[in-house]
């Protein structure tokens, strides 16, 4: 049991995701046995016995001097027995040896805090301590309080223990132990409240992943505190601050500070000069050197005289200008998120928001009231923001320091436009390839602090550089200058000016062809966190945020669709486009994060994965385009020749692999042509349909933002456009879209007496009856919609419908003359090709499908053909193996079984060709191995099977238990498991039996 969170961070090179392995522990608790008294007055005695094992050389340093903590002021310790054991030789610790020494002092300030050393001797990896010693409590902030957490495995791994506390006063407790790993008795005996906690089996659970929230499903914990109601808590300590505030004179550098504020015209501008010149005069420097110093601040004109002081001091001495100010204010108490260079900042809930523990904070500030409007203030900082919380503490729990308060609070998380960025960059371009840029800029929230804070801390220059990065300019090429930017100022509100720079280098010449580098937000490096392993924990963002930039690039216009991204998810989004103007092109940039917690079941489902790759994959590429000079007389609207609602509708009309591409050309045609009108209405239309046809994904994966950004587009063309059949249809396909039976056929009937009765009308009212069940109408409608195609590429698409109609009625013949004539009529699009393959596999027309599938490799091998051909020649081997075994081939040791057997293995083979990855192929190849071996007891074939095993759980994902009694009957010939009863593989059993149903395990 560890008493004290220390979340240890010796993983240096290991992947930010999942709980950490036993391999990174430096030593192991084998048995931790506290035992507590508590009296009448909160004081406690603990009789602790701890037991430890070496596991690594780290934690052989770590133990040979082991230390206890204490402030001698209000504990004393007395160790009682120490020994080590190694190789079984016990070797006693000398009780005289045990030193008392000066602990090292936080970092900041300076503390009385002392160590209790206990040297042992004698130890190397797997040696044993154990040691036994007293603590006693002589001193209590609160008279009658006390409290005490245990935190189990969280540190290094804990095999057992038990805690027992026995209390003259009543205890109240709270705990977490998601894996039902504490047994607990909570009874009265002889007249005491008595508390038993066993720990049941061994537990290490340390995540060591980037921002971890850790909730209570996530750790073993149990809270103990003899109040459990904040109010009486506060009833004593709330006037050790108040009695501190009772000064009938401020001090006079604090007057001075509050004579400068109040010509400020608002609440939040007089915070921000109070915090920003006292940080100007205040350094920070704790004094903890007595009990009372670690949680009440120092005296008003103390503070003043030394000019430094901590958290507390600061917060005490900000309450007391603003109340000058008259200003309601009272100082708060909260736990600042924990910074770790591996894992960020990270945060642990509480048990129970009433359970009142002396250690629940690690930070002052100040609570701000005026009217209805709360401001959480910290004035520790070196920079000042009364409008937005700092990310250290937004989302943690706050304890307002007065005998008003009845109990926790949580800090809000600021909103999106809080943290903020936004720039118009304009590139002037040289002929060396260079630019002189313009950059135009406001920042908000963390990223104006970020600016400002290293300005301070570091250096102006280093400051420059980071703007230089949010700006999307290269600090190693490019020298910048800066107006309007106040570097010295310790308000980060916001942060605004302009920067012109020379010198970055954005055009780079290859193959006789410009390209121009347009970087994405530096913002978005913070994406590179995430990887492919299952998330444990919740993360911790610090905060939403939002960068709007434009890039605008003068005598130049990009070549052909540039289609940029838009990734829409209800995490993030992530949008560029590329829009040509009078005098060259612009890069319009739209990111936003909207939460500061992400959940782990979040994080690890495949749509966000999915749309986390988008962002690596579809947005990354378009960071370099290529550009063209533009000619004198060259006007936008020759440029803008190819665009048109009109082409926008037939990239809208293609099918099959190259319709997203389609959608995304379309998608960006509309986006110039609404950037010239943004009330064009076929621009509109063309749009909302590109966006729902961008944000098809997979069938695993919905599409709701991407339908609701299309709702969004639908809503205003209704106000504009009421009574549009154009209009009116869109509104019918998105209640399908979205599965909305209901609004689709409300929406369907106010459409039939006004649309013209053409080919998208009657595929439109195919696709509802066919929604509603009603094939036969389905099937009427989209006979109806093939009659009124105007091109061999609608003709194509009702005979798909048509033959999907066909196909659910029995009718497999006539469905599948249908796809052929859709095939014949539009044979670019090969999804219809692999979608017939696929089913003639399933209806096991093996050669069929293998011929279309080898016309598809031909024309267009996109990845779920080759995946449907794959499955299909190993139909055909299984279905050629089970006519062999009937026909020529009854014995597989036979000529004609070594044939059979050969011939099936080329046909899953060439399987393997097109789709490495086909689980059930693998399967199957590594039967064939699997018969071989078993035949002839060979160990070359048997280790072939397990290759293919092990490629068939990795690459196929294809669960160990599909697999398991096969690779158990490889291991038997391999001689690594004995079979049940024998000593070896019985060669005389007659393994010739194997029927098809052996090459699918």
């Amino acid at each position: 049991m560890i008493k004290y969170i220390v979340l240890s961070l010796f993983i240096q090179s290991m992947a930010l995701a999942d709980w950490a392995p036993l391999s990174v522990a430096p030593y192991e608790i084998l048995s931790m046995v506290d035992t507590i008294d508590v009296d009448k007055k909160g004081l406690y005695t603990i009789t602790s016995e701890a037991s430890m094992r070496v596991l690594n050389e780290q934690g052989r340093n770590t133990l040979v001097l082991k230390k206890i903590p204490f402030l001698p002021e209000s504990t004393k310790i007395t160790v009682i027995r120490a020994s080590s054991i190694t190789d079984g030789v016990e070797t006693m610790v000398d009780l005289k040896t045990v030193r008392i020494e000066a602990a090292k002092s936080p970092e900041g300030g300076l503390a009385a805090y002392k160590d209790v050393v206990i040297p042992f001797t004698n130890l190397k990896v797997g040696s044993t301590i154990t040691y036994r010693f007293v603590e006693k409590k002589t001193k209590q902030l609160i008279p009658g309080h006390f409290s005490v957490e245990y935190n189990y495995g969280m540190s290094v791994p804990e095999a057992g223990g038990h805690l027992t506390v026995k209390s003259a006063i009543p205890i109240f407790f709270a705990m977490s132990d998601p894996w039902k790993n504490l047994e607990i008795q909570n009874i009265k005996e002889n007249e005491k409240f008595v508390l038993r906690v066993k720990q049941k089996s061994s537990l290490y659970k340390l995540p060591i992943e980037f921002g971890p929230i850790i909730r209570k499903e996530n750790a073993t914990r149990i809270q103990i505190s003899s109040i459990n109601n904040w109010r009486d808590y506060l009833k004593s300590f709330a006037g050790k601050y108040e009695k501190i505030l009772e000064v009938k004179k401020l001090p006079a550098s604090y007057q001075k500070i509050a004579d400068l504020a109040k010509s400020a015209n608002s609440v939040e501008e007089k915070i921000n000069i109070v915090t920003s010149e006292l940080a100007s005069i205040m350094t920070y420097s704790g004094d903890w050197t007595t009990f009372e110093k670690m949680f009440v601040p120092r005296p008003l004109n103390e503070v003043e005289k030394l000019k430094t002081g901590d958290c507390k001091d600061f917060s005490i001495a900000t309450v007391a200008i603003l109340r000058n100010l008259g200003i309601s204010a009272e100082v708060a108490l909260t736990h600042r998120k924990s910074p770790s260079a591996q894992l960020g900042m990270y945060t642990i809930d509480p048990l129970d928001l009433n359970l009142v523990l002396q250690d629940a904070f690690n930070h002052a500030i100040v609570k701000v009231k005026n009217g209805q409007s709360i401001y959480w203030v910290d004035p520790t900082n070196i920079v000042s923001n009364a409008s937005t919380p700092f990310s250290d503490i937004t989302g943690s729990y706050a304890l307002e320091v007065s005998t008003n308060a009845t109990g926790l609070e949580r800090i809000p998380y600021p909103s999106m436009g809080q943290n903020s960025i936004r720039v118009v960059k304009n590139y002037n371009i040289r002929e060396d390839n260079t630019a002189d840029t313009t950059s135009s800029f406001r920042f908000t929230g963390v990223f104006a602090k970020a600016v400002l804070e290293i300005a301070h801390s570091q250096n102006k220059e280093v400051s420059k550089k980071i703007l230089m990065a949010f700006n999307r300019t290269d600090p190693k090429d490019a020298q910048g200058n800066y107006t309007g930017v106040n570097f010295n100022s310790r308000i980060s509100t916001e942060l605004k000016g302009v920067e012109k720079a020379s010198g970055d280098r954005v055009l780079e010449a290859k193959d006789s062809k410009l390209y121009f580098s347009a970087p994405l937000s530096f913002t978005l490096n913070g994406l590179t966190v995430f990887n492919r392993t299952k998330r444990i924990t919740d993360m911790y963002t610090e905060g939403a945020s939002e960068d709007n930039t434009v890039l605008k690039v003068d005598g130049y216009d990009f070549v052909g669709f540039q289609e940029g991204c838009t990734i829409l998810t209800p995490w993030f989004t992530v949008e560029r486009a590329f829009i040509k103007t009078q005098t060259g092109f612009e890069v319009r940039d739209q990111s936003k994060f909207f939460d500061a917690e992400l959940k782990a079941e979040d994080i690890n489902s495949d749509k966000f994965s999915t749309h986390l790759s988008d962002i690596f994959y579809d947005c990354a590429a378009t960071q370099t385009v290529e550009v063209v000079k533009l000619q004198p007389g060259q006007s936008l609207s020759t440029r803008l020749k190819d665009y048109s609602a009109k082409k926008a509708k037939e990239l809208m009309e293609v099918s099959g692999p190259t319709s997203i591409t389609s959608a995304r050309h379309a998608y960006h045609i509309t986006e110039n042509l609404l950037s010239q009108n943004p009330k064009d209405k076929d621009a509109l239309i063309q749009k909302l349909r590109a966006i729902r046809r961008v944000g098809y994904k997979s069938n695993l994966i919905d599409s709701k933002e991407y339908y609701q950004a299309s709702d969004s587009i639908l809503k205003v063309l209704l106000a504009d456009y009421p009574n549009d059949t154009t209009v009116l249809t869109q509104r019918v396909w998105s209640a399908y879209f979205q599965k909305n039976p209901v609004d689709m056929t409300i929406h369907f009937q106010k459409l039939y007496p006004l649309a013209p009765k053409n080919y998208e009308f009657y595929t439109l009212g195919g696709a509802i009856a066919e929604e509603m069940k009603r094939n036969e109408v389905a099937l009427g409608s989209y006979l109806k919609a093939f009659q009124l195609a105007e091109n061999p590429r609608q003709k194509a698409s009702s005979s798909v419908d048509i033959a999907g109609i066909l196909i659910n009625k029995g009718e497999i013949d006539k469905g599948i003359a249908y796809y052929k004539q859709a095939i014949s009529l539009y044979p670019e699009n090969t999804w219809t090709q692999g979608n017939l393959m696929s089913m003639l596999s399933n209806l096991k027309r093996y050669d069929e499908a293998i011929q279309l599938g080898e016309t598809i490799m031909k024309e267009n091998p996109y990845g779920m053909a080759k995946k449907s051909l794959a499955e299909a020649y190993r139909g055909k081997a299984l279905e050629y193996y089970k006519n062999g075994r009937q026909t020529t081939a009854a014995d597989l040791k036979s000529e004609a079984g070594e044939k059979l057997l050969r011939d099936v293995e080329a046909y899953i083979g060439k399987g393997l060709s097109y789709y490495p990855a086909c689980g059930k192929c693998l399967v199957s190849m590594a039967a064939v191995y699997r018969i071989r071996a078993s035949l002839h007891g060979d160990k070359d074939y048997a280790m072939k099977a397990k290759t293919y095993y092990d490629k068939a759980n990795q690459e196929g994902e294809i669960s160990k238990d599909v697999t398991l009694m096969s690779s158990r009957e490889i291991d038997v010939i391999l001689g690594t498991r004995s079979p049940a009863g024998k000593a070896t593989l019985d060669m005389n059993v007659n393994y010739s039996n194997y029927s098809e149903v052996d090459l699918q395990r």
